[in-house]
């Protein structure tokens, strides 16, 4: 019988300046090499050690490998800019 895990993920906010009007051209589906590049520097910018997305242009994370003060971020920039 096969066994079936389910795995809590989240997609974190993250600090929004001038760099992130850069955005790559395409979509991640089409252009995921720089994508993925992207997605590192705005999760690096906003974060202390997040852990690695689950796939390459899938931008979520297992919500249990993040830190608690990294938790505690993501709670904090999703509530600055969701109720601004």
């Amino acid at each position: 019988m096969s066994k079936i895990e389910f795995i809590p993920l989240i997609e974190p906010a993250t600090i929004k300046d001038k760099n992130s009007e850069n955005i790559p051209s395409g979509t991640r589906l089409n252009n995921a090499k720089e994508w993925d590049i992207y997605q590192k520097c705005e999760i690096e910018k906003s974060y202390i050690n997040f852990p690695e997305p689950i796939l390459s242009g899938i931008y979520q994370y297992r919500l249990f490998d993040i830190s608690l003060e990294d938790i505690e971020r993501v709670i904090k920039l999703h509530w600055r800019y969701r109720y601004k």
